[in-house]
């Protein structure tokens, strides 16, 4: 099963497909473990939300998939994505090296477990407040 979510410049998701400032494409390889393999916002669009509300309707949306458990990789240099992640329960739990071919650069593993749970869905009410207080 795959999703695919578009951010328009508002941050809301839509299918339409248009030239957007984010990206997330997620998949579910194995039952009840998904993963994300992209989560991207253009430059000139951070710190305005986006990738929280991606993220955040995404992990809305899991469960109704069947999916218990979120997985993906961010690159070891990218810790304002590793700090985002967290915020959703995301923890490391490995490396993978020379994961990045343009790079080298390597890519640590996170798991969000049992995010079909009601704590982690109150997790999500919290961040989800906490977008409505700064928007």
């Amino acid at each position: 099963m795959q999703a695919l979510a578009v951010a328009e410049p508002l941050g809301r998701a839509t299918a339409q497909g248009k030239h957007s400032p984010a990206l997330v494409v997620f998949h579910q390889p194995v039952d009840e473990d998904g993963h994300i393999t992209t989560l991207t916002v253009d430059p000139g669009w951070h710190h305005r939300g986006i990738g929280t509300v991606l993220l955040a309707d995404l992990a809305r949306a899991a469960p109704a998939l069947g999916v218990r458990h979120l997985t993906l990789e961010v690159r070891v240099g990218n810790a304002p994505a590793q700090a985002l992640y967290r915020r959703f329960g995301f923890a490391p739990v490995g490396v993978r090296k020379n994961y990045y071919a343009e790079t080298g650069e390597d890519a640590i593993i996170m798991w969000a477990r049992d995010v079909d749970t009601p704590a982690y869905g109150e997790r999500l009410a919290a961040i989800e407040a906490h977008l409505g207080a700064t928007s």
